[in-house]
């Protein structure tokens, strides 16, 4: 009993399971953890896994377990104590768990768009064999790439881990990467498959980017920093998914009934690195009018500033961008200040008054118009939804004015 004489919330004792040599459970963790302070009665009690000991709850009182992939081993127990589980692997969703999970169709879409605005037209796709959400991230690649060009699709034999990053297997996979068209923009299903495919392109004499540009679908720093040529990577923020499977076991083991489908949370965007961070536009004055628009979109800049930069007619230009790159200048201008307003909104602590200001918006009302017709939210709904549980560190956002 509380001082007030009002009677102190019920501390919950939550197992959370966690694989430590995988940066996706360790990111997990991180939001769990802040959900957990957050809310100031929870008591985490972690069962950090490191090797292949068999896992067991027996004699650990628990109120509800979070975890990857390992809650299948402990299944049964939990459904013979009826504790609730929520799982944050899109593994088998046959599983009795209620699900929050990387949005992997949006990561191959994000990817597709992150080639497509690079002006590549041959794209390629490295995954796993039976596993959903290398197949999800496949889908969502494919479906906007492959009206835009010729797409490609490998499965190598084996599972690249952290334990055999260049894989179990390598037969077929070098033959695979000569018949390759060039330039090729390659979506890897994670950094591990990206590791391996770079290795693979070392080995055999393939340029990383000038032949073929690799991105990776997630983004462990370690892995994509270390490699020879470091590699991009879709940041889908682990500590996101983390957070919100916490609040949602939350609410179960307050009662609530658990969603009948996964839930999935969106990616957040593509950090460039080496991999691929180039151009695969044939037209030098297109290529140059791009990295133009990329460096100066937010000053703000129209078509008249990238015809100075670039002194060509404006029907020629236009025409060229329409071909290669499928849409306007004005499009692809646009496009760079959106993408810079998602980066402030989601990594910095600035209101959006000044996330306005620098992305080239003298008036906030303005940019908060721009943003919802070119994203559909407002840039405070655009934050609360890919900045949960305080990325940043910042509080509640800002309120637009009307």
């Amino acid at each position: 009993m509380s001082a007030s004489g009002k009677k102190s919330p019920e501390r919950r004792r939550v197992v959370v399971l966690a694989d430590l040599a995988y940066w996706y459970s360790r990111e997990n963790l991180r939001g769990i953890i802040r959900y957990a302070r957050s809310r100031g009665r929870w008591t985490i009690v972690p069962y950090l896994f490191g090797g292949r000991q068999k896992l067991s709850l027996a004699g650990m009182p628990c109120d509800g377990a979070l975890g990857d992939w390992l809650l299948s081993q402990v299944h049964e127990e939990l459904a013979g104590r009826r504790i609730p589980g929520v799982c944050v692997a899109s593994g088998d969703l046959d599983w009795p768990f209620a699900f929050v999970i990387p949005d992997n169709a949006a990561i191959g879409r994000l990817a597709g768009e992150h080639f497509l605005e690079r002006g590549f037209r041959n794209f390629a796709y490295v995954g796993y064999m039976d596993r959903l959400f290398s197949t999800q991230r496949r889908d969502g690649f494919a479906e906007v790439v492959c009206d835009s060009g010729e797409f490609r699709e490998f499965i190598p034999a084996g599972y690249a881990d952290t334990g055999g990053i260049e894989g179990k297997d390598k037969a077929g996979f070098p033959d695979w990467i000569r018949d390759l068209p060039r330039p090729v923009g390659v979506l890897a299903a994670d950094e591990y498959r990206a590791w391996e495919l770079l290795m693979h392109c070392l080995e055999i004499g393939v340029r990383v980017p000038e032949e073929l540009s690799i991105l990776a679908a997630g983004n462990d720093e370690l892995i994509c920093e270390s490699a020879a040529v470091p590699l991009s990577g879709i940041e889908f923020g682990a500590d996101r998914i983390g957070y919100r499977a916490a609040e949602l076991l939350d609410g179960m083991m307050d009662g609530e009934s658990p969603p009948k489908e996964p839930i999935p949370v969106p990616p957040l965007e593509v950090v460039v690195r080496w991999s691929s961070d180039m151009l695969a536009i044939p037209v030098p004055e297109v290529a140059d009018a791009v990295r133009f628009i990329r460096q100066r979109a937010c000053d703000p800049i129209g078509v008249p500033d990238v015809l100075r930069e670039v002194p060509v007619g404006r029907r020629w230009l236009e025409r060229q961008f329409r071909s290669i790159l499928g849409r306007t200048v004005n499009d692809c201008i646009a496009a760079e200040r959106v993408r810079r307003a998602k980066e402030l909104l989601t990594h910095t602590d600035l209101n959006v008054s000044q996330v306005a200001e620098k992305c080239g918006f003298e008036y906030e009302q303005h940019f908060c118009a721009f943003f919802r017709r070119t994203t559909g939210a407002t840039p405070a709904d655009y934050r609360r939804r890919y900045a949960l549980a305080g990325r940043t560190g910042f509080a509640e956002p800002d309120e637009e004015k009307p």
